[in-house]
């Protein structure tokens, strides 16, 4: 097989282009594997490489034009699938070519001398951001809006961390009242540097950290300061930026475990920065639970699922769930009458269209509960009946959300002469099959973070029918090792099967040594959903 690829880029605005990665592993083994890159002189070349990957040849060309050229032969390792991170796992370099002569873009200090500079010094690229950070700081210095005045206000905040917490979940309702979904939460550093305001305003000591997430470089091997995140640190008490309601303190999945710079004095941009890891939450910590109740009008089940999500689990759906009007008016009840609830600010003007913008979230809302079904069984349901989100668990960094969704599925229940065959496996939800060449694994294992999944399923047996002790044993499982666990446990009680079923991984990666013992718990997860127990008149 010979691959052959010619790419163009136009650019009609004057601007620096992003990062090129250059990866040395691909889909397929490669015989020869060329990479041959010619840039100006007068531009500044930068690059790092990652994960072993091989170092340019440097040269020049008649026109003194920097020439950078790499060769790799007969590459025999294949990039997984499932359960792999590139930017951390792949040999690849990150090229960086970028010109201090556009005025339309900040000029960082490393880019100020052209010509080749080969994995340069991260603490450089730091600095960078540091002056970044200094400088959106100044343009945004002064903090402004009641957020600061109902906090200073507020006998009951008697510490700087309860000061914090209160600020970042006023922010946090500025953010979530904005109507387009889309456009809530599209500045991640306006939204650091404004609570950081908010903390100068109130006099309240921080830290401030850069890092980056776990899909780009590390911090310590950091190519552009476009590539950071920025967290805040009161106390013990870490601020990031998040997608949804997650209570403050907590801190994105994609950022746990990884290693960050901070800087002691939040107001002081020229001091020392320390190295240090950010925490990594536990599988008790990141928890999705499912109660599931099932009925049955012939062969059609309808279901009811509460469920409950914290931690990575929550991430998603949070964000995605509510409408703008449940996201603000949760806020403010909690944080007491001198925030508004959706519309109570808006003008007479803005008013008149609220009620449409009310009616088309809940519209929408609709089809996004029936996407949620559709993750959880893998398939579209019957039918979405109903749906309800409680609270949202704000308060606390790893706080549940709690929603229910009502549905109808078809498709589990088959006649046997007098008797019914339920495919009582499948109400745990869709559940992942390796199979081919993924059950090979020569690489560490990178998920998204240990979780914890539990279920517990009551399912009423159709009127007439009863279940035997042998068929309700054929449902128990129990697989434990180092990396985790699968188990099922199910009884009856009149005419109601109780199955209680846990899955959990462990670790946010695993080493390669232990596929085989990851391998038997998704394995054992999946071949529950293919259990079917027999139900006799």
């Amino acid at each position: 097989m010979i691959d052959f690829f010619v790419a163009t880029m136009e650019q009609l605005r004057e601007e620096n282009i992003p990062p090129i990665i250059i990866s040395y592993i691909n889909d397929y083994p490669t015989i020869s594997y060329r990479v041959h890159i010619v840039t100006d002189k007068n531009l500044t070349t930068q690059y790092r490489t990652l994960n072993g990957a091989p170092d340019f040849t440097t040269s020049t060309d008649d026109d003194d034009n920097i020439v950078l050229d790499a060769k790799v032969n007969n590459i025999t390792a294949t990039e997984p699938d499932l359960w792999y991170n590139p930017i951390r796992q792949t040999p690849s370099t990150i090229l960086y070519v970028t010109s201090k002569k556009i005025r339309t873009e900040w000029v960082p200090i490393s880019v100020k001398d052209k010509g080749l500079q080969a994995n340069p010094d991260a603490n450089t690229i730091i600095k960078d951001d540091w002056d970044f950070w200094e400088t959106v700081y100044a343009i945004q210095s002064k903090a402004k809006g009641d957020e600061v005045k109902a906090c200073r206000n507020n006998p009951a905040l008697t510490t700087d961390e309860q000061k914090a917490d209160f600020l970042y979940k006023a922010l946090m309702q500025k953010h979530c009242s904005v109507s387009d979904q889309e456009h809530r939460f599209n500045n991640p550093a306006s939204f650091i540097v404004e609570l950081a305001n908010w903390f100068k305003a109130l006099k309240i000591p921080f830290s401030r950290l850069t890092t980056t997430t776990t899909e780009a470089e590390p911090v310590d091997k950091l190519i552009s300061y476009k590539d950071t995140q920025w967290l805040l640190k009161v106390g013990n008490h870490y601020y990031a930026f998040n997608q949804g309601p997650m209570g403050p303190g907590y801190i994105p999945a994609n950022l746990q475990g990884q290693k960050a710079m901070m800087q002691a004095d939040g107001k002081n941009f020229k001091q020392e920065a320390v190295a240090l890891v950010l925490p990594q939450s536990t599988a008790q910590d990141n928890v999705a639970s499912a109660a599931v109740s099932v009925m049955w009008d012939g062969t059609t089940a309808h279901i009811i699922r509460r469920n409950s999500i914290s931690g990575a689990p929550k991430e998603r759906f949070s964000f995605a769930l509510p409408t703008t009007e449940q996201l603000t008016n949760e806020y403010a009840d909690q944080m007491g009458h001198s925030f508004f609830r959706y519309g109570d600010d808006w003008t007479k003007k803005e008013k008149r269209s609220l009620e449409e913008t009310i009616s088309k979230q809940k519209e929408q809302q609709k089809d996004i509960f029936k996407d949620e079904v559709n993750d959880f069984l893998g398939e579209d349901p019957l039918s979405v009946d109903s749906f309800s989100i409680g609270t949202l668990g704000i308060n606390e960094p790893y706080a549940p959300m709690h929603y229910m969704v009502a549905y109808s599925q078809n498709g589990l229940v088959k006649k046997a002469g007098p008797n019914l065959i339920l495919a009582i496996g499948k109400l745990i939800g869709d559940q992942l099959k390796i199979e081919g060449r993924d059950r090979k694994r020569t690489v560490d294992v990178v998920r998204t973070a240990p979780v914890t999944y539990s279920y517990q399923l009551n399912v009423q047996l159709p009127q007439g029918y009863k279940v035997s002790k042998d068929a309700l044993a054929a449902l128990n499982t129990s697989v434990s090792n180092a990396v985790g666990r699968f188990v099922s446990r199910a009884s009856a009680s009149g005419d109601i099967i109780v199955i209680k079923v846990e899955k959990v991984y462990n670790h946010y990666v695993e080493p390669v040594a232990n596929w085989q013992q990851l391998l038997s718990i998704v394995d054992a997860a999946y071949n529950f959903t293919q259990k079917q127990i027999v139900v006799k008149r």
